[in-house]
């Protein structure tokens, strides 16, 4: 937080995509209140989002693509795509981060669920490593309006 605080901008975006990425908030407000006293990365504008739920872990998916070549899937693969595919459904011409999110989760919770919800996946996660996947993007948001990404 101190690194970021040295950052001179007018507002700031930033993106985690690791496990325990939810741990870098403490509360995750949709449209804060300027002022919100809390421990992490809230700051009055800025945006965070996390590839996790506070105290889980994440997932990375390596898969094939229909050519046959290899593919790694992440929450923030989505993130970009959402630029790259200009995803802005509210039409004002800019991609901002509060819609790249909204991307980003719809087409991330499909493989999100699938591995929070399966007690095998589970079972062996907290086996191997003590903790569980909580792959579930969040968003702290404190930007009046939308931060413009695109």
């Amino acid at each position: 937080d101190q690194h970021l605080d040295a950052i001179h901008a007018k507002s700031l975006f930033v993106l985690i995509d690791c496990c325990f990425a939810g741990n870098f908030v403490h509360g995750v407000p949709w449209r804060t209140v300027p002022g919100l006293i809390s421990k992490g990365l809230e700051d009055p504008n800025r945006i965070v989002l996390m590839s996790t739920l506070r105290g889980g872990l994440g997932i990375g998916i390596t898969t094939k693509d229909a050519q046959g070549n290899p593919e790694y899937l992440s929450f923030t693969r989505y993130v970009a795509e959402a630029i790259t595919k200009h995803y802005d459904p509210n039409h004002d011409g800019i991609v901002s981060g509060e819609e790249a999110y909204l991307y980003a989760r719809h087409a991330w919770l499909p493989f999100a669920l699938y591995y929070t919800l399966s007690p095998k996946w589970q079972k062996q996660t907290r086996q191997e490593t003590g903790h569980i996947a909580l792959p579930v993007p969040k968003i702290y948001d404190s930007v009046p309006g939308d931060f413009p990404l695109a």
